[in-house]
């Protein structure tokens, strides 16, 4: 049978040939975000936070502070460069955090431990500055405020320097992308959490995550921690 000529839709002709189905693969694999959280959460235990905060470069206490107060608070960098000397209770142990991301205000605490480590910072270090009439918490030797880039190398020397950094992924031009990094501090802040028994909700608006799927990926942890146990303390293990 002669194929009918009026079934036939040329190549060049074809409407479905031009279409752009990007959209429909990322809906289908979900969001570059959500297919990140698939993948392991690099973290830092409480012993190599504590390395990593002793190996700070100069100033040092100013560099371990912002080490501490990443890990105790979960703020991202740009969160804590943002931070202003108005947004600190030191009688509460409070920072508020200015919306960003999710739009929202949100209020993050820190432990009794960097009491002394913020005062000296705010009494006497901070005050020795030509930048100390800034609003920013951190302000530096020559501007008002510290660059997120400048936490991101200080991160990455004191990890060096404590023998922590190790290469999680080279790509194609050679740049090497190291464990440890600013963000890996707000990583251990979830996953330490977590592990003490904090419940996801609280997490979520500590952390700013706009969706309650971003937080539950730090589940994973306290299931370990549950695993760890049974085999520690469970019938059989005496």
């Amino acid at each position: 049978m002669a194929e009918d000529p009026s079934m036939s839709i040329p190549e060049t002709e074809n409407p479905a040939k031009e279409l752009d189905l990007s959209g429909w693969t990322a809906l289908k694999n979900g969001t570059k975000k959500e297919q990140n959280l698939k993948e392991g959460v690099q973290y830092l235990e409480p012993d190599e936070i504590d390395s990593l905060a002793e190996n700070v470069p100069n100033p040092r206490l100013r560099n371990e502070l912002i080490v501490r107060l990443l890990y105790h608070t979960g703020l991202r960098r740009t969160e804590l460069t943002e931070t202003r000397l108005e947004d600190i209770d030191t009688d509460e142990r409070a920072i508020k955090v200015r919306a960003n991301k999710t739009h929202q205000n949100r209020t993050v605490y820190y432990q009794s431990e960097l009491d002394t480590l913020l005062n000296r910072w705010l009494n006497v270090n901070r005050k020795s500055l030509a930048t100390a009439g800034s609003d920013y918490l951190f302000p530096t030797t020559h501007s008002e405020q510290i660059d997120p880039n400048r936490i991101t190398r200080l991160v990455k020397e004191a990890a060096e320097q404590a023998g922590l950094q190790s290469t999680v992924h080279t790509d194609a031009a050679g740049n090497v992308r190291g464990k440890v990094t600013a963000h890996v501090l707000r990583h251990s802040f979830a996953v330490q959490s977590i592990k003490n028994g904090m419940d996801t909700r609280r997490l979520q608006k500590l952390m700013g995550h706009s969706k309650i799927e971003t937080t539950e990926r730090y589940l994973q942890f306290a299931n370990n921690d549950l695993r760890e146990a049974a085999r520690r303390y469970g019938p059989g293990s005496e």
